[in-house]
This record gives structure tokens, C-alpha cells and sequence, in this order.
């Protein structure tokens, strides 16, 4: 975007606190398209600037170290600027911006000054420094102030001792007075004064015009003072939108432009500026097709749009003015002046209470116009949005602010790029110096074959099509979709470049220019540390497409035949959070069990990605066997690249010779290389030992406490002689120990890490779970109740009793966002909810969703509102959670089975509920599979299958089908091929598969045992018929978690390299003879007997989720039962029989609201509020001759005999007129034609 302001409007504004101010100036900001309010007494609360919400293009400049900050600044994101953080406090805010006068450039300093009228001396120090700071620098100053000071000269009734000294300081400091006439800035039924004023320097004077106080109505004491800084012109960069390319002229220009590459790839020896040739024109090619078919569009503008202002509100505005004027035109002494401001103030009352309202209605009708799971999302992250703008300042090494943005970006790159050489521009970029061995080196025949097996057509298009289309691209701005829709025509020069790039070991110039964005960590307090941003380096996709291929090598060669430790949990397939957790507090728990004394220490390596030198990363590759090639271009990639990286206007471009970029594909798998020999080291010596990216934990166990420590510290002195060695640290004031020992008082001696003592804490948090030294997990899973009931109470902003967020969308947003962070490692604490005190505390978490969905009556049970809106007890969804984590672990030999005590008796649990877990698993660790280019997937239409137009002459056709029933699953194939050839006859196959198989399973064991009856053919047209498009999918990808899906690919694979094999789905059940036959022998072989042990398959994933689900559902059933309250609630269900045909959660919240009174009796019902001292008498108010009770109200009420008629067909719901069941669709039906709770009563 090209930022160059040439026309600034500006508007100067005293609020006093006020909220109905704030909004009005919100919504004028993006009306009046005014960049920079200078604000003075802003509402705040708890420390925070609010009421501006409203102007959701400007970020909010204000002292945010200050409970209650009197200034701050509204300026346009458009505009570039930065805060002067040296001026900055409660009473003055500083910002200089970025202006274009004409074609001149400048910089001017926009100043919010308030004068607290208690001081004798309106002038500050702060104020003082920052004129002589902007003389220093020549820089333009504009000051918006309220000086609470008086004095005749700009307009003032009077004269006082403040405004004679800050007439002095003006006049001393040669700076003007923009204020000109007597209109007052200050109106109020007493009084007119002028306390408001504009100030600027002799150097902006000349800049600025137009001049005024405001008549328009502000809603505050004080007048809107506008000006301006002159001549208007945003020019907003113009860019290309790929969702609006048209990729078929794209293509199109492509070709013309490829024609002229052929030439290029003809040399069978490029040398590398060949190379860097080639790339370079395949980016202009891209980008000149681009620009053929993609149209420029311009940024939008983010205005605000006022969806909540209306015509009645500008009669009313309209109203105000003119009552105010008329006011302000008769003296003070004037017989009708007291009733002419009376009805002034009546209007502005009025003025306001229009606008809260116009805005409220708004609002709701926003959040009940929510209608989709996209919308929900955006709505959440709305509500949780944080608008700080945190990378304003930073402190330099000696602990000062920066000065400006070029310093603030400075310091975050000497912090996370500390070996990096400055670059003044990009014409100071020479070509890096690269290895000149290997351009003249001599490769192995090895070397080159296993070039030729890691650049091939199939993997290159897995490996691009694998990012997400529209990721943020590198330096080039080409995106993934870009590359995506033009592989096929490229693919051939990509494979070129690719193979000698690995052949000499080169990365492409235009490759080697990275973007460098700083995103702020999360969750941390301060944003004043370059440490606080992680920089993430944005590189070209076809750097990372190569970076991914080199990435399944590793794994999937190197890593097999050298595996890296296995305590290693992060960036690794099957490893996660659970599997650290699980292993760190096993060790724990079963050194307890032996009396034993366990000391952890939690470290972190500082700076791992960005510090990590490439020497040491090629030693890591060499000890894994990681061939040359490979080692060396990896090598050459990290020890020359270039990044450029902005802040606000200022950009910088270094040199970088160290580090693995964070966001770089190979980044994660190469610090894991590194750091594997830490713990070799740790571990070959007895030391325990685990590593979760740069997140360390050791153990040590001793008898003694005192033996424990020793080893410890003889574990932390490995580390550091680790660290000194690959030029790498550990900041020890992040380091942390946590004794885990049953005695209670012990003596216990400092350790220490790099000269610093390691503190000794009670509870440390690892990989986001809070452990105690007593695994008891109360403070854990209080914080994380705190934390989720935080964003469930955001989630109230959006619903009120008769508006709001529709339920079901709610419970979308408490069960994919809020449950997750609340059960994030429960693998290891799941058992704090084994006991009934803690049961209760937990469940607190779903009364409180409870509550936020239904606005039912507070006083109902929360076990009566989980089984009525089918929310699951966190016990039971912990337990379960639990056992669903331990079986993930099973299957990939990570769960040590051998001790079920602790957190690890789940294990216990889950075999004795499923025993299905103990059979082998059709699961496996998530794999690459390649070889199938040979076969093409097609999915036609239905209505193609319907109107005849799908080809099926093939010479041989196989449809294949899977089926299941109470009998059992069996598989079926029927085979017919072309003129009896090469069958005679049609073969007919079928299988029983026994009871413990899935229909997926099934379909995908009848396409192997088809291959089996054909395996003998070659040369032939072969066509799978298959009806599940599931299957399709899942044997055309790459990436594979099923053995017997990989197994049928194998083998599909296998014949298609003898034969043209082509699968196609067909709709089942449509009369297609082929796939009903195949249909039938399923069916024959589901209902045939099963010869042989169960399972004839492995077992699949999704039998065990079942079996946990019906545990689930079990499980709440018993509970249920168990509960000894919600009487009531049990009643009304058992007598009349309630059928829950909905679930609640489906019908309005109004509506879920009554149900909920209805089923529960705490509704409007005169005994309820008898007991809740709400009224005085039982009595039915309809007929008089009941209790009034909500069973009496659906049953019997005399009233309500016609609503019962209409709904059941019945008058009375009782003895023998009462039906057999009661649809919960039919009592929502009875309660809207009753119309008792339309009443309110």
C-alpha cells in the first residue's frame, strides 16, 4: 500500500468520560472519513480506552501503563505512523506520522494534551521535551489540548493566572494559536468558555486550514474542534486477488510464455547462474500470465458501515442542534433561557437513549441473524479479538524505549537474526558465495539415483498440491493456487530445477529472498520485548515444495534406518502434548509408588530455530545418514539467504548465516536432528530425559532428596557443555524445578544453570498443563475453568432472552473451542474427577453453558439441564477422552501397559469395557505412498450413470461391494469382460468377513480380492466399478492411516504397472446390473457362515470410537439414575413418558427456555415461586383447583383442555386417557397453542 497522505482531517474532541460521546465520535470517525481524533478525558474503564469500538479502522494511542489514561489518539491504520513512547503518559500522547504535501514528503508530531487544572503550572516536562525534541528535528507539531486555562486572547471571558503562564510558554516556545474568534468549546447551562485549544509549531502553521468549533452535537460538554492538514489524496496500492484469476486465459498466457523456457532445460550440465536464469524467468512468466488474466483490485477501505443510525436518528440530531442554538442565542437573564436549556437537555436525553437503543437493536439483530458454523467462527474470534496494537515500542539491550520504528525494528532483528549483516539496499545483494566443490563435484551413481527418486512427477505434485491454496506467499507473492492450476505445464521445468539444484547443491537467486513478518506469542503480558514476537519467514512455494520432498526423505528413509531418540515428542508423526505428558508423569507416578524422591527441571533453549548454526545442523545430518547432496543443499540453504522485513514505513534487508527459518517446512525435522544428541547425551549416561521442541524436561531419582539434586546439577552441567559447544543457550530464568517427594520438611541445595540459581516452585507449567508437586491438579483445572468460563461469558455479549445467537451454534462454539481447551491433556489428570466433590466443582463449566444457552430459571439443577440439552458430564467426557487419547497411544506401542496405577489405570478401564483394543489395530502411523500414476480415478455424475454417458468399454469390468448386516459384513465381486475375453464367463466372488469389520473395510477387502482373480492379466483396459466415493478418495491419496486401505493400494499399484487400470464410482442401488450383482454377493457373503478367529481384518479405529461412545451414553444413563435431586424432572419424564423426537438444542432459545420450566416445574408456576418467595398462594390462577405445577398445567388445568384437544387429541393427560408417549415436538406444539407462557405467567 502506498501510504502518502496528502490530506488529513482532524477532529479535537474533550469526551469527559463519557460512553454516549465515545460512540457518537466512533461512528463519525468512519462517517466524516476522518483519520486522527485528538482526544481528551476518553471513557475508560479498568484501565482500558472504550466507546470507540465502532471505529474499527483506527487503532487507539493512549498511556495503557495508566489505570485511567485522560488522552489518547485515534488514527487510521492507513496512515504510517509510530508513538514517541518518550513523551508518552496519563495526561500527553505522541505520534508522529507520515505526511505528503503535494509531492513532498514529511513527518509532523500529532500531539492529545490535557492540562489538569489542579496544577498551578499547566505546562508539563513532558510537554517541554517534546517541543524541543520536534525543534531538534525539524518536525512539524499539532497539538489538540484542553488547557483548562482562560485568557482573552483566544477567546476566553476572562483572564486567569493558567492562562497568562501558558500564554508565555506559547509565545516563549514560538508556537501559534490555531483558535480563532470567541465561539466557546465549552457549553453548559451556567457557562460558555473557551478551554479548548489548537497549538502548533511555526513550521506546521502553514499546513494547516479550515479551522472551526464544531455546531454539530457531541454529547459532551465540549465542542468538536475540526482542521485540516490540506490536500486530500490516499493512494491505496492496487494488487491482484488469485481468488479472481481466470486460471483458463491464465494457462493460456502461460504457455506463450513457457515456449520461450524449453531452450533451458535442454542443458544437461547447467551451471547455477543457469539456474538462477531459469527460475527467475518461470516467476516473470507467472507473474506476466497474472497480470493477463487477472484484473487490479484496490484494498477496501474497512469503512465502518452504520447499520445502526437511521433517518429518526438524524431528525433527532437534527432536533438537539437546533434546541441548542436556540438556547445559546438568549442571554443568561433572559426570562425564557432556563426553559429553553430545559428542553435542550430533555433533547440530548432523548438524542442518547435513540442511539443506545438504535445500537442495541442492531447488535442483536446481528448475533440472531447468525446462521452457519462460518459465521459462528467469526463471531467467537470477534468476541475474543484482543485490539491492542502491541508492537508499538520496544527496549533496546540497555533497557531504553526505541525512538522510532527503523530502531523498534532493529532490535527484533538483532535479537532473533543476532549473526545476520546489515544491507543498505537490494542492489548491495551479491551473489552469495556457495560452495564451489560442489558445482565441479562428481556425484555416485547412488547420489544421482536417489536425486532421481525424490524429484519425480508424482511427488511434486503431492508436495505442492499439499499447501493450502491461499497461504501467504514469499517474496515473489506468488500464492499456492497460482502454482497449483499450472503444475501440469510446469512440472517438467520444475523437475529440472529441482534435480540440479540438488545436483550442485544451489538455491535459486530469487529463492533466497524471504519475508520475515513478527507475530506476538500469545498470552504474554508485555509486548516490550523483542522477544515477545516470533518471527515467521515467509519463503517462495517452490523453495518449500523442495523443502517437503527433502522433508519425506528424512523421515521416511534416514529417520527409519537412524531413528532419533524416542524421547522426542514434537514435529514427529503419531507424537503430540499426550504422549509428553504421559511418559513425563508415568515416570513420576511410578517412582512415587516406590518411595522414591524425583526432581524435574524444565529448561528452555533459547532461541533454537534462530540461533541453531548450520555447521552444527550439517554434523545432525551426517549422524543420521542423511546423504551429500541432500546435507549440502540443506547446508547452502540456511548459510545464505536474504530476509526483508517492514515496520510501518521503514524496511530493512539482512543477510542471514544462521538459523532455521521458523515457518520453513524443514525447519522442525532439522532442530529435532540437533537436538537429539542433547538427549544421547542426557540419556547414555542414566539421565532421564524428553524434549518437546526446545521445551526440555529432565528427571533425576534418588532415595535421597540430596542424591537427587547431585545428579540434577551434574545433568545441567552436560547441558551447558552441550550448549557451549553448538553455540546455543539456556535463559535460566525460565528454568524451573519441581520436587516430587512425600515428606514434608527437607533441606534441599540450590542448583544452578549457567551461574543462576534455579528456583524451586510448587506447580510448574509444561506444554500447557499446570503439575503440581503433588499431582493433585486442583490448580490446573481451576485455571482452565477460569479460562473457559472467561470465553463463555464473552459468549453472553451475543444472546439476550429474546434475541441472540441461535443454540445450536452456541453449543458448536462450547463444544469445537471451549471443551478442547478445558480437556487439553487429560490424558494425565482425567482422575481429579473420580471423586464426587470434584465432580461437582467441574460441572460448574457446563452449568454455566447450560445457563448461557437455555436462559432458563437459575435455580434449575445442572444435571437436570445437561440431560435435558444432552451436554455430557465433564466427568464422563474426561474419562472418555482419556481412554480415547490411551488407545491412540496404544496403537502406536506409545502406552506402557505395564503400570495401571495413577492417570494410567484408564488403560485398566478401557480393556475391560472394550476388549477389543487388546486385537491388532488397522491403524497405523500416518505414511506417504507413492506409485500410482498409472491409475486414473474417476467420479462421474449421478444423473451420468443415469443418461448412459459414463464409458465402460473396457475389457475387463470388476464392480465391487462390501455389505453389512445382522448377520455379519461380507464382501462381494463380479467380473465380466469384453467378447469372453480374457474371462469366458462372468466370475462371481464372495467373502464373510465375520461381525468385528466395518462396511469400509469391506468395500475396500473386496477390491483386493478382486485384484487376486486378475493379478494373472497384463496389457489390458481395466475398470474398478466401486459405490463408495469414501474409497475412491482414500486409495487415490498419498497419505494413508488404514493397513488394509494401504494394502489394496500396494496392490492396485502393483497391477497397474501391467495394466491401464481406471476405478470409477457408481451409485448404488440404482439398477446398474454389474454393481447389483456385486451387491448381492456382498449380501451372500455377510450371511454366510465365518470360519476361523475373529477379526478377519485388524481392528478398526472406528469400532472403538463406538464402543466408547455407547460407554458414554451408558454412563450418563447411570448417572442419571443415580443423582439424588432433580426429582421433579425424573417424575415428568417417567409418567409421561417424554420421547425426546428433537433435541432441544434445535428449537428456539425462547422456546428451550419454556420446555425447560415445563419439564423441570422451575418456571413460572406458583409453587416454584412460592418456595423462591416470589408469591403467596398455590392455587392454579386458571382454573383454581390445583396446585399450580407444570405437571398439573400439561395434565389436567380445566384452561387448557381446548390447547390439549388441539395437540394430543386428548382433554385430560391422566389414568386412562393418558397416551403412551409424549413427543417433545407435541409438547412445544401444546406450549405455543396454550399460549400460558406468551401471558408471562
Amino acid at each position: 500500500m502506498d501510504n502518502n497522505i496528502s490530506r488529513v482531517n482532524i477532529i479535537q474532541i474533550n469526551l469527559q468520560h463519557a460512553k454516549a460521546s465515545s460512540t457518537l465520535l466512533a461512528a463519525d470517525l468512519a462517517r466524516l472519513h476522518t483519520p486522527l481524533a485528538l482526544i481528551q478525558e476518553p471513557y475508560v474503564h479498568n484501565g482500558k480506552v472504550l466507546g470507540l469500538e465502532q471505529a474499527s479502522n483506527s487503532d487507539l494511542i493512549y498511556d495503557s501503563n495508566h489505570n485511567r489514561p485522560r488522552v489518547c489518539i485515534a488514527i487510521d491504520k492507513t496512515l504510517v505512523f509510530h508513538v514517541l513512547p518518550q513523551f508518552t503518559n496519563q495526561d500527553l500522547v505522541a505520534v508522529k506520522v507520515k505526511f505528503s504535501h503535494l509531492a513532498v514528503d514529511f513527518y509532523g508530531v500529532v500531539v492529545s494534551l490535557y492540562l489538569p487544572f489542579e496544577h498551578n503550572d499547566p505546562v508539563s516536562d513532558s510537554l517541554k521535551l517534546l517541543i524541543d525534541y520536534c525543534s531538534d528535528h525539524n518536525l512539524p507539531l499539532f497539538i489538540g489540548c484542553d488547557a483548562n486555562a482562560h485568557n482573552t486572547v483566544w477567546g476566553s471571558t476572562n483572564t486567569n493566572s493558567r492562562g497568562i503562564k501558558l500564554l508565555e510558554f506559547i509565545v516563549a516556545n514560538n508556537l501559534l494559536l490555531l483558535n480563532n474568534g470567541d465561539d466557546p468549546t465549552f457549553v453548559t447551562t451556567q457557562r460558555s468558555e473557551v478551554i479548548d485549544l489548537s497549538i502548533v509549531s511555526q513550521r506546521a502553521a502553514r499546513y494547516v486550514s479550515n479551522w472551526c468549533v464544531s455546531p454539530e452535537e457531541s454529547l459532551s460538554d465540549h465542542r468538536r474542534i475540526h482542521f485540516e492538514i490540506s490536500n486530500p489524496t490516499i493512494v491505496l496500492e492496487e494488487f491482484r486477488n488469485p481468488r479472481k484469476v481466470d486460471y483458463l486465459s491464465f494457462n493460456i498466457e502461460l504457455c506463450k510464455s513457457l515456449d520461450q523456457l524449453d531452450s533451458f532445460t535442454k542443458d544437461l550440465q547447467p551451471s547455477t547462474p543457469h539456474l538462477d536464469n531459469l527460475a527467475s524467468n518461470l516467476q516473470s512468466s507467472l507473474h506476466s500470465a497474472l497480470a493477463a488474466s487477472c484484473p487490479l483490485s484496490k484494498p477496501k477501505s474497512n469503512k465502518l458501515s452504520k447499520s445502526w443510525w437511521s433517518k429518526e436518528l438524524s431528525k433527532l440530531k437534527t432536533e438537539c442542534r437546533t434546541a441548542l442554538r436556540r438556547a445559546k442565542r438568549l442571554p443568561v437573564d433572559h426570562s425564557q433561557c432556563v426553559e429553553r436549556w430545559c428542553f435542550y437537555r430533555e433533547k440530548r436525553r432523548e438524542y442518547k437513549k435513540a442511539i443506545n437503543d438504535a445500537k442495541a437493536v442492531s447488535w442483536q439483530n446481528f448475533c440472531t441473524d447468525t446462521n452457519s458454523l462460518s459465521a459462528t467462527a467469526k463471531l467467537h474470534k470477534l468476541l475474543c479479538k484482543d485490539g491492542t496494537n502491541k508492537l508499538t515500542w520496544l527496549k533496546n539491550p540497555n533497557g531504553e524505549k526505541s525512538q522510532s520504528p527503523a530502531e523498534t525494528l532493529s532490535i527484533l532483528l538483532d535479537e532473533h537474526f543476532a549473526h545476520s549483516t546489515n544491507l543498505s539496499s537490494c542492489n548491495d545483494i551479491l551473489s552469495p558465495t556457495m560452495s564451489s566443490t560442489c558445482e565441479n563435484a562428481v556425484l555416485s551413481n547412488a547420489d544421482l539415483s536417489l536425486i532421481d527418486s525424490l524429484v519425480t512427477h508424482e511427488k511434486i505434485y503431492v508436495s505442492l498440491n499439499s499447501f493450502s491454496p491461499f497461504k501467504s506467499p514469499g517474496m515473489d507473492e506468488i500464492f499456492p493456487v497460482v502454482i497449483q492450476k499450472s503444475l501440469y505445464l510446469i512440472i517438467d521445468i520444475l523437475q529440472y530445477l529441482y534435480y540440479h539444484c540438488l545436483r550442485l547443491a544451489h538455491i535459486p537467486e530469487p529463492w533466497r529472498h524471504i519475508k520475515v513478518i513478527f507475530i506476538p506469542k500469545a498470552g504474554k503480558r508485555s509486548y516490550h520485548d523483542a522477544k515477545s514476537f516470533r518471527p515467521i519467514s515467509l519463503s517462495s512455494y517452490f523453495l518449500k515444495g523442495l523443502e517437503r520432498l527433502i522433508d519425506w526423505h528424512i523421515r521416511s528413509d534416514c529417520l527409519v534406518k537412524q531413528p532419533i531418540n524416542c524421547s522426542q515428542h514434537a514435529y514427529l508423526t503419531s507424537k503430540s502434548t499426550d504422549t509428553a505428558l504421559n511418559n513425563l508423569v508415568t515416570k513420576v507416578e511410578k517412582a512415587r509408588l516406590k518411595n522414591l524422591h524425583v526432581l524435574c527441571c524444565f529448561i528452555d533453549i533459547q532461541g533454537a530455530f534462530d540461533h541453531t548454526s548450520p555447521l552444527v545442523v550439517r554434523r545432525a545430518l551426517q549422524r543420521h545418514g542423511v546423504s551429500t547432496p541432500i546435507t549440502q543443499w540443506i547446508y547452502n540453504m540456511l548459510k545464505c539467504r536474504f530476509i526483508h522485513s517492514q515496520l510501518s514505513d521503514q524496511s530493512s534487508i539482512r543477510k542471514v548465516n544462521s538459523g532455521c527459518p521458523q515457518g520453513g517446512v524443514i525447519s522442525p525435522i532439522l532442530w529435532n536432528l540437533v537436538v537429539n544428541e542433547l538427549l544421547e547425551i542426557l540419556i547414555s549416561t542414566g539421565i532421564w530425559a524428553q524434549g518437546y521442541a526446545d521445551d526440555i524436561v529432565v528427571c533425576t531419582i534418588g532415595r535421597e532428596i540430596q542424591t537427587a539434586s547431585e545428579l540434577m546439577q551434574n545433568a545441567l552441567s552436560k547441558i551447558e557443555n552441550w550448549c557451549h559447544r553448538v553455540g546455543l543457550t539456556v535463559n535460566p530464568n525460565k528454568a524451573e524445578l519441581l520436587l516430587f517427594t512425600n515428606k514434608r520438611k527437607y533441606s534441599f541445595s540450590p542448583i544452578k544453570l549457567f551461574q543462576t540459581c534455579v528456583p524451586l516452585c510448587s506447580n510448574v507449567k509444561y506444554l500447557g498443563v499446570h503439575i503440581d508437586n503433588k499431582l493433585s491438579w486442583r490448580f490446573h483445572v481451576e485455571s482452565k475453568i477460569n479460562k473457559c468460563s472467561g470465553l463463555l461469558l464473552q459468549c453472553k455479549r451475543v444472546v439476550g432472552s429474546k434475541w441472540g445467537v441461535h443454540p445450536k451454534y452456541l453449543i458448536w462454539i462450547y463444544n469445537a473451542i471451549i471443551k478442547p481447551i478445558f480437556l487439553h491433556g487429560v490424558i494425565v489428570w482425567w482422575k481429579f474427577a473420580q471423586s464426587e466433590n470434584n465432580q461437582k466443582y467441574i460441572s460448574r463449566l457446563n452449568r454455566l453453558a447450560s445457563l448461557t444457552l437455555s436462559n432458563c430459571f437459575f435455580t434449575t439443577s445442572t444435571a437436570a439441564l445437561e440431560r435435558l440439552l444432552d451436554i455430557t458430564p465433564l466427568h464422563i467426557l474426561m474419562q472418555s477422552t482419556a481412554a480415547s487419547t490411551c488407545y491412540r497411544l496404544m496403537v502406536n506401542n506409545l502406552w506402557e501397559s505395564k503400570h495401571v496405577q495413577g492417570h494410567n489405570e484408564i488403560y485398566q478401564f478401557l480393556t475391560s469395557f472394550i476388549p477389543q483394543v487388546l486385537m491388532p489395530s488397522d491403524s497405523i502411523p500416518r505414511c506417504l505412498s507413492f506409485g500410482m500414476t498409472n491409475v486414473k480415478f474417476v467420479i462421474p455424475d449421478r444423473e451420468q450413470w443415469l443418461e448412459q454417458r459414463v464409458d465402460t468399454n473396457y475389457d475387463v469390468n470388476i464392480f465391487t461391494d462390501g455389505s453389512r448386516n445382522d448377520l455379519g459384513v461380507g464382501a462381494g465381486v463380479f467380473i465380466s469382460s469384453k467378447n469372453d475375453f480374457p474371462f469366458k464367463k462372468d466370475v462371481e466372488d464372495f467373502q464373510c468377513l465375520g461381525n468385528t469389520v466395518t462396511v469400509f473395510q469391506a468395500e475396500i477387502t473386496a477390491i483386493s480380492n478382486a485384484l487376486l482373480l486378475v493379478d494373472h492379466l497384463e496389457g489390458f483396459n481395466v475398470a474398478f466399478y466401486v459405490d463408495s466415493q469414501s474409497v475412491i478418495l482414500t486409495l487415490k491419496s498419498n497419505i494413508h492411516t488404514s493397513k488394509t486401505a494401504l494394502s489394496c493400494r500396494i496392490q492396485l499399484a502393483s497391477f497397474s504397472h501391467r495394466n491401464n487400470v481406471t476405478v470409477i464410482w457408481v451409485p448404488g442401488h440404482s439398477g446398474i446390473f454389474g454393481n447389483e450383482q456385486a451387491d448381492l454377493l456382498a449380501n451372500t457373503g455377510s450371511a454366510h457362515d465365518f470360519y476361523g478367529p475373529e477379526p478377519a481384518l485388524p481392528i478398526s479405529t472406528s469400532i472403538i470410537k463406538q464402543g466408547i461412545k455407547e460407554w458414554i451414553n451408558d454412563s450418563k444413563e447411570l448417572y442419571w439414575r443415580n443423582i439424588k435431586y432433580a426429582n421433579h424432572t425424573k417424575t415428568f419424564i417417567k409418567e409421561l413418558n417424554i420421547n425426546f423426537d428433537a433435541p432441544l438444542i434445535c428449537f428456539e432459545r425462547s422456546m428451550i427456555r419454556n420446555i425447560l420450566a415445563v419439564i423441570t416445574g422451575h418456571g413460572p408456576f406458583k409453587v416454584h415461586l412460592q418456595k423462591l418467595k416470589l408469591a403467596e398462594e398455590t392455587d392454579c390462577p386458571k382454573c383454581g383447583q390445583d396446585s399450580d405445577t407444570s405437571l398439573h398445567y400439561i395434565t389436567t388445568c380445566h384452561y387448557y383442555r381446548e390447547a390439549r384437544k388441539r395437540t394430543f387429541g386428548l382433554t385430560v393427560l391422566k389414568g386412562a386417557t393418558k397416551p403412551s408417549c409424549i413427543n417433545v415436538s407435541d409438547l412445544v406444539r401444546f406450549i405455543r397453542v396454550s399460549g400460558r407462557f406468551d401471558q408471562g405467567c
